[in-house]
This record gives C-alpha cells, structure tokens and sequence, in this order.
C-alpha cells in the first residue's frame, strides 16, 4: 500500500496521472466547501479570541482590585503557594507584573521547596524569570 501512495510507476484506477500522494498534498486547493467553513467559522474563532481576551481582562482587574482594596500579596495556601507562584504556574504575563507592583515576594518557597523564580526557571519561562530576578 505504501508503494502505490509513494511511487508514481504504479499502475491504479486513480492513479492514471501517475502522481504520488505528496503531488495531490501539494495541488491540493481550497474547495467550495473549504472556503464555506472558513467564512462560517472565523466569527466563532473570533468570538473565542474576543472572549478569552476579555475574561483575562476580567481577571486582571479583579486582581488589581483585590491588591487594591488591601489583599495580602504573600499571603500562602495549604500547599504554601502564593498568587505568584500560581501565575508563574500558568505563565500568566498579565498578573506577574501587576503581582510584583504590589510587592509579592518571588522568593518565598511552597511545601515542595519551591520559590516562584524556581517554578519559572523549571518551566523555562525566560521572560518571566527575568522579570522575577528583577523584582527579588
């Protein structure tokens, strides 16, 4: 089977023009049907994009507003985690920054010995590592 897809000497109903699949991959164009699908779902695509983009601003001014009516920045869970460790977790961008503003301490370990700056430079988040050696 594989022979007939790849070699273009074998002899086959559809394969009269002697092509192997890798020159119908590399023809292939759009059908009707392709640019249908497309245009029905860009607009969910863009509604999902739209949607994420407004729950992290949600989230980003429910954090700002939190710290802002005097939540404890360092405050720890049952795992010894803080909000900046569990951002760095999710590589969250957004919160870190805001999260160091208002003074979280990149140093402090969770009950595995973890500090966030460690959590960052063991999922090999560069940008965030640096942001966290900046702030400690």
């Amino acid at each position: 089977m594989q022979k007939e897809l790849l070699n273009p000497e074998v002899k086959g109903g559809w394969r009269e023009k002697q092509r192997t699949c890798l020159h119908y991959a590399v023809k292939k164009r759009f059908t009707f049907f392709d640019y249908l699908l497309i245009i029905l779902l860009m607009p969910v695509l863009l509604i999902g994009y739209f949607l994420m983009v407004s729950k992290t601003k949600q989230n980003e001014s429910l954090v700002r507003m939190l710290l802002n009516a005097g939540a404890e920045v360092n405050a720890i869970d049952c795992y010894g985690c803080t909000a900046l460790h569990y951002a760095c977790k999710m590589k969250n961008q957004t919160l870190i920054p805001l999260l160091l503003e208002a003074h979280a301490d990149p140093m402090i370990k969770n009950k595995h010995g973890e500090s966030s700056l460690d959590i960052a430079r063991r999922l090999k988040f560069s940008q965030i590592e640096l942001l966290l050696r900046k702030a400690s």
